[in-house]
């Protein structure tokens, strides 16, 4: 074997051009592998950091019409944990935002999470530092006591050990720090998340939880099986509690209501898995290029070393023995490449989480470490069999005495040479396919660019704020609070508009209301729920909405006159058939349900994706309905340059008021792109990768067979044959390689775009477009490909072909 190695030691050194090559190639196609293979294990394979988080899930309330929500209310919690707690445990949570100031900083706004004792024990934490809540202090009127995470303790206290048992003020109130959480500690949402986010610090749930209405769904409730019970034992357990819910209270006989449990990590991944196992597929699919590239390579390599393999074999060399030699260069190849890839793979990986796509669960978990190591390893030892084996074949069945009476002449065999067209069709089918899939998902993207959010983010800056109870305690500070701070803000240079919402667009699900519009919808409260803002009316013109029937809000809408709303255009369609200017609908507040007048239609506005209008929105006027959280969106001529005035404006009038997220509207639009980026970018480079490689495979091939066809070129041509049909019959035979691979790639692009299209959303599976492009742009490309070799032909010159042979 040391013999074997220097000897190809040897080889690669008196090659350098071809060792580059081969070692690049390698290195490309085991360093996607890996980043992707990381992604992947991250994302979808690894375990959830909690204790057996098999048995561990989600409660989703499904009510009428479709809907399902992570969402349950209090009331029902209590039933679920009394009625099923010999089958699960089960453990509920919530968040919202407060003000933290003091001497430690300036205010910052925090997520607060309230959670029941049995909480942190149920997902497996305990205190890095201090304790947990205990059930005395989880009542009514408890002690005001709070737990932080370890990223707010380490960024704001500076990790100082000494904070246990001191107060810190959130909304102006002291609460004493009995713990820190561990720094591993997360929390593992899915998607649809909206009563939980990730809180900085916790409280105890002190709230009367059975005297809250059951349809306020205030709390994500998680659930884990007890040992020796099934998942299907205790679905059937819940199904069945549902039924007597129904039976006991009117609010859930009139929505229908289920109960469904799903795997917490099932419906973490649910969204990114189909998008990231097409990815591996398709780096799979590049790795098998790069190997049919470097077998045509080494297949040229072992004909043009014809002499020297058939002195070896003269002197005694056994096939086996020629074989073995083979597979070690190769097998260096591959170790060389690898080592190389890793290298590649580390770095990609961090560049990827640099780009912080929020939206792809834990990407952030992605590393280079053990497991992805050897799954580099088993490709760098697997991908040299792949490319080297045939080639080492082919060169072990050459007989000496058939290299040799050819002199120094390389003639080559022809079954190698057919070998080689072989894998380049096999190269450009796989090509085709890839590039397909690329141009579709190219083709999605472009039409998510396109897509109007229904509002216009130019020039637009967005902060968000907590108002305490503390200091604003009622509808009418809140109100003179807004007011006022409207009226400096659009006295800021620039700013044209500026308006309130209780929640922005695109910063997760928000809030949803129940309503009905006639007396047999209102008998079936809950059956149907619309996205619910309130906002105030130049919140539409900073963002500058479309109305496409009625009015804006305006100062007659006050707490002293008749309660409106306004609803979107998919609202409008689907219960009054698009004429909703007018009518009344049915909501509910604080526990009473009074009838509002739809006063305007607006165009929808893309509240959670991009790419699709979720459900119908219902806005109140926030001097109807004001709350606390107060989305704020000002128009200017720069929104990045109107960032730090707006901070000082808002600390000008509250210094204790919190600003978070201050940034323009647009940097929220490019979030809800990323993940739909991020696999248009990695599948558009898997694509180019594999084209560049099917073109190098067919500049190779056409290269290698100018080469061995120098004689007959020159005789053609001292025959009289012309540049032309030279340069004719030289593009013909590459083409037609290509042509057969194209056709054979089409039919496989086929059955692929529409697993693609099943896949990814808003990935169409036969766009014109795209279907169009991909194969011109290969055959572009095997053109010029076959275009050098091609003109390289033309010039041989005759005299010197036959004197050379």
């Amino acid at each position: 074997m040391i013999g074997d190695l220097k000897i190809a030691l040897r080889a690669l050194r008196h090659n350098p051009g071809f060792a580059l090559v081969a070692v690049l190639t390698v290195a490309v196609a085991i360093a996607t592998n890996s980043v992707i293979f990381g992604v992947v294990r991250a994302v979808l394979l690894k375990p959830l950091p909690y204790p057996d988080p098999e048995n561990l899930s989600i409660v989703w309330t499904d009510f009428g019409r479709g809907q399902s929500y992570p969402a349950v209310s209090g009331a029902d919690f209590l039933d679920y944990r009394s009625r099923a707690g010999e089958l699960a445990g089960f453990a509920a949570a919530s968040s919202t935002r407060a003000n933290l100031h003091g001497a430690e900083g300036d205010p910052e706004l925090v997520e607060v999470g309230t959670a029941t004792v049995d909480f942190f024990p149920l997902l497996g934490a305990s205190a890095a530092l201090g304790r947990l809540f205990t059930a005395a202090e989880a009542v009514p009127n408890g002690p005001r006591v709070v737990v932080l995470s370890h990223r707010l303790w380490a960024r704001r206290f500076a990790a100082d050990p000494a904070l246990i048992g001191r107060s810190i003020l959130v909304n102006g109130e002291p609460r004493t720090v009995i713990g820190v959480l561990p720094e591993s500690f997360r929390l593992v949402l899915p998607p649809e998340h909206f009563v939980l986010d990730q809180p900085d610090l916790w409280a105890p749930e002190q709230a009367d939880l059975a005297s809250i209405p059951r349809n306020y769904t205030l709390h994500t409730v998680f659930v884990r099986r007890r040992p020796g019970v099934t998942a299907a034992q205790l679905q059937h357990r819940m199904d069945a509690l549902a039924g007597e819910l129904r039976a006991e209270h009117a609010v859930h006989a009139e929505s229908g209501m289920r109960i469904r449990l799903v795997p917490l990590h099932q419906d973490v991944v649910k969204r990114v898995k189909p998008a990231l196992l097409a990815l591996f597929a398709a780096v799979g699919l590049v790795l098998l290029v790069a190997c049919a590239n470097l077998a045509n390579l080494l297949l040229a390599r072992a004909t043009a070393r014809e002499r020297e393999l058939a002195v070896r074999s003269a002197l005694g060399a056994s096939p086996s023995r020629l074989v073995r030699q083979a597979l070690t260069e190769s097998g260096l190849l591959g170790l060389v490449g690898g080592s190389v890839g890793v290298l590649l793979a580390w770095w990609t990986i961090a560049l990827l989480q640099g780009l912080r796509i929020e939206r792809i669960p834990r990407l952030d978990e992605a590393a280079i470490d053990a497991p992805v190591l050897a799954f580099t390893a088993l490709l760098a030892l697997l991908a040299p069999l792949l490319f080297g084996l045939l080639p080492a074949v082919h060169a072990s069945r050459r007989l000496p005495v058939d290299a040799l009476r050819g002199g120094v002449r390389v003639t080559g065999e022809p079954r190698a040479h057919r070998t080689r067209q072989l894998l380049v069709v096999a190269e450009v089918a796989v090509s085709t396919i890839l590039l397909v899939c690329a141009a579709l998902l190219l083709r999605a993207f472009e039409t998510l660019l396109r897509t109007h959010p229904g509002f216009s983010a130019e020039g637009v800056a967005t902060l968000e704020l907590q108002l305490p109870a503390e200091r604003y305690p009622n509808d009418e500070a809140r109100l003179r609070f807004e007011d006022e701070l409207r009226r400096r803000l659009l006295a800021l240079p620039g700013v044209s508009a500026a308006g309130f919402v209780r929640q922005l667009p695109l910063t997760g699900s928000g809030p949803m209301q129940p309503y009905a519009w006639d007396e047999e919808s209102a008998h079936r409260w809950e059956s149907v729920s619309a996205d619910w803002r309130s906002a105030s009316p130049d919140f539409f013109r900073a963002l500058d909405v479309r109305l496409l029937a009625g009015r804006w809000f305006d100062e007659r809408d006050d707490a002293l006159h008749p309660r409106v709303a306004i609803v979107d255009a998919l609202f409008a369609a689907s219960v009054f058939g698009g004429q909703a200017v007018g009518k009344r609908i049915l909501l509910e507040q604080s526990g009473k349900k009074t009838w509002r007048e739809i006063v305007g239609v607006i165009a929808p506005i893309r509240l959670h994706d991009l790419a699709r209008d979720v459900r119908g929105q219902i806005y109140e006027p926030q001097s109807q309905v004001s709350t606390s959280r107060v989305g704020v969106v000002v128009r200017g001529a720069n929104a990045r340059g109107l960032l730090h005035p707006i901070e000082l404006t808002v600390h000008s009038l509250d210094a204790q008021l919190a600003v978070r997220n201050l940034r323009p509207l647009a940097d929220l639009i490019d979030d809800a792109r990323g993940p739909t980026r991020f696999v248009t970018a990695l599948g558009s480079v898997f694509g180019a990768l594999a084209l560049a490689m099917a073109a190098l495979g067919l500049f190779g091939v056409l290269s290698f067979s100018v080469r061995q066809r120098t004689r007959e070129i020159g005789v053609r041509m001292a025959l009289g044959a012309t540049e032309g049909s030279v340069l004719r019959n030289v593009l013909s035979s590459g083409l037609r390689l290509t042509l057969g691979g194209l056709l054979l790639g089409v039919g496989g692009a086929l059955a692929c775009s529409r697993a693609l299209a099943a896949a990814i959303e808003g990935v169409r599976a036969f766009d014109a477009l795209a279907w169009s492009a991909a194969p011109l742009l290969l055959l572009a490309v095997a053109f010029l490909a076959c275009w050098v070799p091609a003109r390289r032909a033309t010039r041989v010159s005759p005299t010197v072909a036959l004197t050379d042979s």
